[in-house]
């Protein structure tokens, strides 16, 4: 009995094709179009003199602030925490203690608001966001080797 049902079974099955949608490609062309503007207006934003950065890196950010019809240039330094984005869009966000009070800022890194950038240790690290230090106390916990030794 068993056999009969699974022949059954078989013949009544039917195996339905889908059909592929038709992809006007006319759509595609301008988006491309419209994503080629998008980038080469954003390499055309970016800066020349921006130094290489990676994540564990200590480094001193100039930023300037408008303080009224007053400027000032505020230097930031701390270690590098993540690296996001790309382009004239990547920016970076650094960390560093004040008074055993992490303290940490984000800087776009082709902003005219950051006029420079100075990478003053190389960090060796393994991982790409440096979370873990948020979690750590004193100074020695935070402490990162330096590349080349």
């Amino acid at each position: 009995m068993t056999e009969d049902k699974t022949s059954e079974i078989k013949e009544d099955t039917t195996i339905e094709i889908a059909e592929t949608p038709v992809v006007d490609v006319t759509e595609n062309k301008k988006s491309a179009k419209l994503t080629n503007f998008v980038t080469d207006f954003e390499k055309g934003q970016m800066k020349d003199d921006v130094p290489y950065l990676a994540t564990g890196d200590t480094v001193n950010v100039s930023q300037m602030i408008v303080e009224g019809k007053k400027k000032r240039i505020q230097k930031f330094e701390g270690v590098i925490l993540k690296i996001q984005g790309k382009y004239s869009r990547q920016s970076i966000t650094v960390r560093k203690l004040v008074n055993q009070i992490g303290v940490e800022k984000s800087f776009l890194i082709h902003s005219p608001l950051v006029p420079e950038i100075n990478v003053l240790k190389r960090g060796k690290v393994r991982k790409a966001r440096l979370f873990y230090l948020r979690d750590r106390k004193g100074s020695k916990a935070t402490r990162i080797k330096i590349k080349g030794n």
